[in-house]
């Protein structure tokens, strides 16, 4: 591992070569397709906004086959829907939805790239590595970025405002509250910092991510609609959390899932799993649920062994992002840029742990690129545990952070 850590993070030729192959497979897979076609995810975005300038009617947003004739209204050739985002989602494109889709996604494109770059920079302040590091680091990510560009994904805008707000917690407190209340009310995945909060005493900034939410739920009813909002909760959000997205299919790898998992391991279906490794219903839920207390267990007994450390907070955030991606409910490749926050801090904390830093950078490279050679691996072999690639590497990731962390800790009181 410490070999590729040195190649990623020298100023030597081999290097620069590797940085300049790192940048061609972002323009190849990432920036050229999205300047040049719209296709699955952007035309959520985009029509839910368009929808919200135009003042159409919303009551349907969440109607799966309402939403995706509105799609092709607009002369988009992709099949979509709203579900399973939040109604807050729709103000996303909304300064874009007077444009044309393809200007919409180039425009939409150009400040991914300019998100793109504000991350490297809060990266770099972060993990307090050099801006070449940092840059090497964020492109081993790989598939994670380039689909999130080609796809005209909004992560980067998630992980920017979290990684911002965490930086202002402190000297711009309320600000900080409205970016982080911002990322929850988008993406969920930025409520892992409300522990940090409570750890540091942080009750302004806890008050300000409150009255946000608050605030971002009330003109999502006066805007969107009651309607829409009430749909959201009742049908679409506690599925979403369960891993039961309406129109897609439970079983498909693609959700990378322990929920996938299960009911491909033990839920008969006569047309898509008509011979599970074990017809056994009940087996679904009691893998799920030894799965989930394995894993919580071991990051409650991480957080009980850091418990008197100076930086508990930024632990925090670290372990609990870990464990929320190890058991999503439904993760795409673009989901672990929000990886890319708790690396930083877990650089900067670990600094001195080589050993720790070179695990880090081998796994990023391995979760962004990994699904290049999988993809291949699976179009020739049915093997089930090649089809849960990531979900593999994730919780494997998970657990074996917490190994070099807390073994670093018990060898320090020796």
């Amino acid at each position: 591992m410490m070999w590729f850590k040195n190649l990623l993070f020298s100023n030597s030729v081999s290097n620069r070569i590797f940085f300049l192959l790192l940048v061609l497979v972002q323009i190849w897979k990432g920036i050229y397709p999205a300047l040049t076609e719209v296709r699955s995810d952007f035309p959520n975005y985009y029509v839910s906004s368009k929808l919200l300038l135009e003042g159409k009617d919303l009551s349907d947003l969440y109607s799966n086959e309402h939403f995706n004739k509105l799609i092709h209204s607009y002369g988009i050739d992709q099949n979509g829907k709203f579900a399973p985002f939040p109604p807050a989602t729709a103000f996303i494109m909304v300064p874009l939805a007077g444009f044309e889709p393809l200007t919409a996604k180039r425009i939409w494109t150009c400040i991914n790239l300019l998100l793109l770059y504000a991350v490297i920079v809060l990266f770099r302040r972060i993990s307090k590595l050099t801006m070449l590091q940092s840059t090497s680091a964020i492109l081993l990510l790989g598939g994670a970025l380039f689909n999130n560009l080609y796809l005209g994904q909004v992560y980067l805008f998630v992980l920017f405002i979290w990684m911002l707000s965490y930086l202002w917690a402190e000297k711009r407190t309320g600000l900080a509250g409205v970016l982080l209340a911002t990322g929850i009310s988008i993406k969920y995945f930025p409520i892992v910092s409300i522990p940090a909060l409570f750890i540091k005493k942080n009750f302004k900034m806890l008050l300000a991510t409150a009255l946000s939410l608050i605030g971002v739920a009330l003109l999502s009813i006066i805007i969107i609609g009651v309607k829409p909002c009430n749909d959201f909760i009742n049908s679409v959000l506690f599925d979403h959390l369960n891993g039961k997205l309406e129109g897609q299919n439970p079983y498909a790898f693609a959700f990378q899932s322990w929920n996938s998992l299960a009911l491909n391991l033990f839920s008969k279906d006569t047309v898509i799993n008509p011979n599970p490794v074990f017809d056994w219903p009940q087996g679904i839920f009691i893998l799920k649920l030894l799965v989930f207390l394995g894993l919580l267990s071991t990051l409650v007994y991480a957080i009980y062994k850091l418990r008197k450390h100076a930086k508990l907070a930024e632990y925090s955030i670290v372990l609990i992002s870990f464990f929320a991606l190890a058991f999503s409910p439904a993760s795409a490749s673009y989901h672990l840029l929000l990886l890319l926050f708790p690396i930083a801090l877990l650089i900067n904390l670990e600094k001195d742990n080589e050993a720790l830093i070179a695990f880090l950078v081998i796994s990023i490279f391995v979760l962004g690129f990994s699904g290049i050679l999988f993809n291949f691996i699976n179009s020739k072999v049915s093997f089930l545990p090649f089809q849960f690639y990531r979900l593999i590497f994730l919780n494997s990731f998970f657990v074996t952070s917490i190994y070099f962390l807390v073994t670093r800790k018990e060898n320090r009181l020796d």
